[in-house]
Order: C-alpha cells, then sequence, then structure tokens
C-alpha cells in the first residue's frame, strides 16, 4: 500500500525479464527550477503474502543500486531512550537502508536531510510530516529504506510492503542522517547509506 502525494502512476508490464514496473508522478514542488512535480523511482511489483492477507509492494529496481557512490555504515547498537546519533554525510541524493528492533513503547525518529521519519511502536505507526502508514513488523523488527532526492523522499517499509512517497525540499544546510529514540531504548541491527550519482552522463563537451 501506499501513502502521500504520488499518482497516476504508469505500469510497464511487457518487460522482457516479466517484471512489472511502475513510476509514479509526484507533486513536489521546486523553487527556483525552471519545472515542477517529477516522478518516482522505478519501482518493481511483487505480490506477497503476509499474515494479513496478499499484499502488492513496491521496491526501487534493481539497476537503481548502480547509483551507489560512496558508503556510510554504522555498527549494531542499542540507542538507549533520549540518545540521538549524527552520521556525517553527502547533501542529497541520498539512498539509506536501515533495521531496527524497538521495544514495544518506543518512539524513534530517523532525520534525512532534515526529514523526519518516526515510527510510533505503541501506535504500530509510521510518520513523515503529516503522512502517516499503518506498519506492523515482522520478528519484532522494522526495515526501512529511504531515497533522498533535492526535492522528495521515498520511504519504504518492510521491504516495500508499505511506500510513502513525500515533497520534502532539503532546508539550507541540512546534511547527513541522524537517528533518535525519543522513548524507550531500541536496538539498532544495522544501518548502510550510499552518496547517490547522476543518472544522467555528463555529456563531452
Amino acid at each position: 500500500a501506499f501513502f502521500g502525494r504520488a499518482y497516476a502512476g504508469q505500469t510497464f508490464n511487457d518487460e522482457p525479464s516479466g517484471r512489472v514496473v511502475q513510476i509514479h508522478c509526484l507533486r513536489a514542488s521546486a523553487p527556483g527550477m525552471p519545472f515542477m512535480q517529477c516522478l518516482s523511482v522505478p519501482l518493481e511489483l511483487s505480490l506477497r503474502e503476509t499474515p494479513a492477507g496478499w499484499r502488492i509492494a513496491s521496491w526501487p529496481v534493481p539497476e537503481f543500486a548502480q547509483l551507489r557512490g560512496a558508503a556510510f555504515t554504522l555498527p549494531a547498537r542499542t540507542l538507549a531512550a533520549g540518545e540521538k546519533i549524527n552520521l556525517t554525510a553527502a547533501d542529497a541524493p541520498l539512498d539509506l537502508e536501515l533495521a531496527l528492533r524497538p521495544g514495544s513503547d518506543v518512539r524513534v525518529t530517523v532525520d534525512v536531510l532534515g526529514c523526519a521519519i518516526t515510527y510510533d511502536a505503541a501506535r504500530s505507526e509510521l510518520q513523515c510530516g503529516k503522512v502517516m502508514a499503518p506498519v506492523i513488523l515482522e520478528a519484532g523488527v522494522l526495515r526501512l529504506r529511504v531515497i533522498a532526492d533535492r526535492t522528495t523522499v521515498e520511504v519504504f517499509a518492510q521491504d516495500g510492503l508499505v511506500y510513502l512517497p513525500l515533497a520534502h525540499v532539503a532546508r539550507e544546510g541540512a546534511r547527513g542522517v541522524s537517528l533518535a529514540s525519543e522513548r524507550g531504548a531500541c536496538e539498532l541491527l544495522a544501518l548502510a547509506g550510499y552518496e547517490l550519482t547522476s543518472a544522467w552522463p555528463v555529456a563531452n563537451p
């Protein structure tokens, strides 16, 4: 299921390997740029069986990983209540993957270039700005992938069972990633991030 500002999704179902690929239009402002709105990352759709029944999952196509450049990681550790970790990283665009094991009453926030993404375990709810989505954990683990560009942030939870495309213009000077447990202790299982290179090759002069 997706929540957020995506619309007019175009689905390509004649891909040679049999994949179903979808691209959405995203409602995103672009101040100072000669255009408005944009397209989502190309998403591969799959059908998955869950305890709640069959669901469609959306996940960036594998080819997207070819844009990954310099990497940064954080070892597994426990995040105490009220603790915040700052990670140094470049400006947008970024691709971040992390896995957390929150306690039953934990409220934890990952901030990517000034966009706060909060999971409230007591409510089983993921929130980004005014957008909220129910997220049911599997084996008590929250898995997130965040792709942050200059005017958008696309959030994938539980391997794409929840997709939140958001308009977000990174505020001036907002760089890097932080992780904070606002309530209760939270176990960080894995975190890996990547700076993204341009999809457009530089023309020879």
